[in-house]
């Protein structure tokens, strides 16, 4: 919980801990906003201006809570926020700065500390606001038809207005232009996997973790998997409950997905995480037992016997081998991240982690 306060209503702070700041820069280019807008040359209020300096907001916040979670601390209170903007041949930058104080907070008997947003009524609305939903919906339309051209301008505005909606409409078009790739010289994907980074990166942290995980359960292309794979990585989007509850899933296909996640990382990490490594670890190894049958098998023109595993598709195997199918004992591919080197590298952030909480 962030407030601008000094005081939070219906808590009792148990401890005050040093002041956290976040230092965000962003620059833009005055003539694209002129172009956007002639109220950007006389000074008067000019959407894309807005959208970027909401964006500078959440993001410094978001900043804020993560060192003040760095300390231990569940609260911020008396943010301060300021904004400089420094401008020059043709260009501006925006430096805002954020600092406030972190705590740790309880709540009061009969009291209840919730970070949800609450949903206020206005008697008036912004007419930026309605451009802004008649832009969302043209958008979601679009998509929905399948019309909706995903070029430079629409990313800029999906990405702007963090319109979610569109997102298995994105997924379509991005297993579009992997296949593409396939017979293609020039490959796009990095270029659309990018955008989609950008795009996932504006959107507020619960829904970017339950747009991917409704995507991982779902997805039946294995092509697009290495791009969804590249975009959890790159936005940190790991989570101990998606990530178990890919693990509990019936389908084997989609409990190998989530081996993959887990050697991924958060943002950051509290003491608290150090045991939901720990049973992730174990959840992993009881999760992933050999689906090969193991037996002896006699050597030609000797008595002895050397030990065999016999895959679900039926064909003999050296105990260390791959079968000709593809498949090992645990039934992955050479290409896919194997059980035991996930829970090796977990093993592993567990002892850092633990040297660093505890230093």
């Amino acid at each position: 919980m962030v407030t601008t306060t000094s005081t939070i209503e219906g808590v009792i702070v148990k401890r005050y801990f040093k002041p956290v700041s976040a230092h965000v820069v962003a620059g833009t280019n005055l003539i694209s906003d002129f172009l956007a807008s002639w109220t950007d040359v006389f000074g008067g209020r000019s959407g894309t201006y807005q959208r970027q300096l909401a964006s500078l907001y959440d993001e410094a916040i978001e900043r804020i809570k993560i060192a003040a979670f760095e300390l231990g601390a569940n609260g911020v209170v008396g943010l301060k926020i300021d904004m400089d903007e420094i401008s020059g041949k043709g260009k501006s930058m925006f430096m805002l700065t954020a600092v406030g104080t972190a705590i740790l907070m309880e709540k009061k008997a009969g009291e209840d500390i919730t970070l949800e947003k609450k949903i206020e009524k206005f008697d008036y609305v912004d007419i930026e606001q309605v451009k802004a939903l008649r832009t969302r919906n043209n958008y979601i339309q679009a998509a929905k038809s399948g019309t909706l051209k995903l070029d430079e301008e629409a990313w800029e505005l999906i990405t702007s207005h963090q319109i979610h909606e569109i997102f298995p409409y994105i997924i379509k078009k991005m297993t579009e232009v992997i296949e593409i790739d396939e017979k293609s010289i020039e490959a796009k994907s990095p270029i659309f996997i990018k955008s989609l980074i950008g795009y996932l990166g504006a959107l507020p942290n619960g829904i970017q973790r339950e747009l991917i995980h409704d995507c991982l359960l779902i997805e039946e292309n294995r092509k697009v998997l290495p791009a969804l794979y590249e975009v959890i990585e790159s936005l940190d989007l790991f989570d101990f409950d998606l990530t178990n509850n890919l693990l509990s899933n019936s389908s084997f296909e989609i409990r190998k997905r989530a081996v993959k996640i887990a050697s991924f990382d958060k943002p950051f990490y509290s003491r608290e995480d150090l045991k939901n490594l720990e049973e992730l670890a174990n959840k992993i190894v009881t999760t992933f037992s050999e689906r090969g049958k193991r037996t002896m098998k006699k050597q030609l023109l000797s008595s002895k016997e050397r030990e065999v595993w016999i895959c679900e598709c039926g064909r003999t195997n050296d105990i260390d081998d791959y079968c000709e199918c593809g498949k090992n004992i645990i039934g992955f591919s050479r290409g896919e991240m194997q059980p035991e080197a996930v829970v090796s590298n977990i093993r592993e952030k567990i002892d850092l982690l633990s040297d660093l909480l505890n230093s």
